[in-house]
């Protein structure tokens, strides 16, 4: 079953789940690590301690740079990506031979591939949820909490029998579990990016497009020129990357109130994104800008 709350999103949902689970587990569990360094390395308390402050640094740091990578290639891409890194630079930690190389594979490398598998999972949820989206939410995210619980009891025990070498790299084959997770968190089929202009498209057959109509005037004709130059009949690639920007809703208020008021919005527009009652529940121009801007923001997010 596909759609918001249906099937599918369940299984998001769960796979969200997991990946929180195994990285967000693997995270919490420093203080074993940190006794592990001292006693292995033979380095201070300080130096024990790199690897986990530069980890948790990166992770925060790059945040924004994961949100611009997920815009531009898309979430799946980037938390797949993630997944990967994440676990080559555990199977590298195999090798280290001292806590510098410790610091800047499990510390740099593995902290990017964290932020990279994890930022962007909450957007997943809210592709796929709308009724449920905070439910949804709270599966995903409690796999952390039980990752906390588990892994510290199976780190210590991999510790004690097979040393800090293979620890990486059981570790390393635990965090490749988040790639089929990631497979799962493909893009919903219902955001078709193609929908949007042919709604906007047929809503304009309802705008006044001349004087002799009676209904429109001299500026709705002016704001109907530009919405054809910005709309017009051009190709939905571009129409997607031009249209439409708030400075235009804005200059135009009176002859976009007629647009989000006509009867072939009303009748197309029939997703969440927009409700019917919402848009017949505009009266007047003071409340026709935050309705423009909460369409626009809410669109342009899909667009892009």
């Amino acid at each position: 079953m596909e759609g918001p709350d249906q099937g599918w999103a369940w299984a998001v949902a769960f796979a969200v789940c997991t990946v929180h689970f195994i990285m967000a587990g693997l995270g919490r569990m420093s203080g074993i690590l940190f006794v592990a360094f001292i006693d292995i390395y033979g380095v201070d308390r300080m130096g024990a301690s790199l690897p986990f402050s530069v980890r948790s640094t990166v992770r925060n740091l790059i945040g924004p740079i994961v949100g611009i990578m997920g815009q531009k290639y898309g979430v799946q891409q980037v938390i797949f990506t993630g997944s990967i890194l994440s676990t080559i630079s555990t199977v590298l930690c195999f090798f280290a031979p001292n806590i510098l190389w410790i610091t800047m594979l499990w510390g740099g490398l593995c902290g990017v591939g964290t932020a990279l598998s994890t930022i962007l999972l909450q957007v997943v949820i809210g592709q796929y949820f709308k009724k449920y989206r905070t439910t949804a939410a709270g599966i995903g995210f409690s796999g952390g909490c039980f990752g906390s619980f588990l892994f510290p009891v199976l780190m210590q025990w991999l510790l004690n029998n097979y040393g800090i070498d293979g620890t990486f790299l059981v570790m390393s084959g635990i965090i490749m579990h988040c790639i089929p997770a990631a497979m799962i968190l493909k893009k919903p089929s219902w955001l078709d990016k193609k929908a949007v202009p042919e709604v906007l498209k047929t809503a304009r057959q309802d705008c006044p497009t001349n004087k002799e109509e009676g209904t429109g005037t001299l500026e709705d004709i002016q704001s109907v020129k530009k919405y054809n130059s910005i709309i017009g009949e051009q190709d939905p690639k571009n129409a997607m990357d031009e249209s439409p920007n708030v400075q235009f809703l804005r200059e135009n208020s009176k002859f976009v109130l007629k647009i989000l008021t006509s009867k072939n919005l009303r009748r197309n527009l029939k997703d969440d994104h927009c409700k019917t009652d919402e848009i017949s529940s505009v009266v007047d121009e003071t409340h026709i800008l935050q309705v423009l801007e909460y369409l626009y923001s809410d669109l342009q997010s899909q667009w892009n």
